[in-house]
Order: structure tokens, then C-alpha cells, then sequence
């Protein structure tokens, strides 16, 4: 949950998907379903996008993946290891 006065989570003019969202659940939800069922039709016909689209939503949107290759001339551990005893060494002792 955002913070009071945090505008960033508020969900922007929406006019087209309050239309769409009536539109669709006219007739006791029927036209959701026709669109649902024409959907799971042409994943069975092999349309890979449709296939993509339903598990997106049944399954989950999958992570996306990144590479954390370390091996240029600095690495991470390298410069948070340094950075560490810079902190170390101007600390004073006590």
C-alpha cells in the first residue's frame, strides 16, 4: 500500500477499460465467455500467441531473466569489498 498523498499507485482516466469492462459483462458475462472460448480455440489450432496469452494469465507473467555476468574488469564483490574497508579505515576506533 502506497503512502498517504501518493499519487504513483492511483490508476490513471480509464474510460476506455470502464467501457470495455461494461461491454463486456452485458448479458450475464456471456460475451466474456464467447471471448474466453474463441481464444482457447485458436491456442488448440497452435496459435502460439493465444497459447502465450492464456498462460500469461492462468500461469502467471514469468519472470523476466537477466544475466549478472561479473566478469569484466571490476566485479560487484571486488568494489563492495573495497568500498567496505574505505568505510573501515575512516571509521575511528574506539
Amino acid at each position: 500500500m502506497a503512502p498517504p498523498g501518493n499519487t504513483n499507485g492511483r490508476k490513471k482516466d480509464t474510460m476506455i477499460s470502464d467501457g470495455l469492462r461494461r461491454a463486456l459483462l452485458e448479458e450475464d458475462s456471456r460475451r466474456v465467455r464467447q471471448i474466453c472460448t474463441a481464444i482457447a480455440e485458436k491456442a488448440a489450432q497452435g496459435d502460439l500467441a493465444c497459447a502465450v496469452w492464456i498462460a500469461d494469465r492462468v500461469e502467471g507473467k514469468a519472470g523476466q531473466a537477466f544475466d549478472l555476468n561479473l566478469s569484466g574488469d571490476v566485479g560487484l564483490s571486488v568494489l563492495a569489498a573495497d568500498a567496505l574497508r574505505q568505510k573501515l579505515k575512516d571509521t575511528p576506533q574506539t
